[in-house]
């Protein structure tokens, strides 16, 4: 499949246009927020969180789980720090 750069844009900007739609009804935090949007580069994660089924402590499990990979990545690779 092959995808015109326009059209990505567009996608991207549709999928952070429903995200903050979303945060704003939830009152998610401006972490939160930043959260959800690494959560928009994943398909699967985002339909999850737009769907309900993500609440505000998964959020924060996710946010651990970041700043974990986010350790190992410096730990095995600090040139990338």
């Amino acid at each position: 499949m092959r995808f015109s750069l326009q059209s990505l844009i567009f996608a991207l900007v549709a999928v952070l246009a429903l995200f903050s739609s979303a945060a704003s009804s939830q009152e998610f935090s401006p972490k939160e927020l930043q959260l959800l949007q690494i959560l928009s580069r994943n398909r699967r994660l985002a339909s999850e969180a737009t769907e309900g089924r993500w609440k505000r402590g998964d959020l924060e499990r996710f946010r651990t789980s970041m700043e974990i990979l986010n350790r190992n990545r410096c730990f095995f690779n600090p040139i990338s720090c």
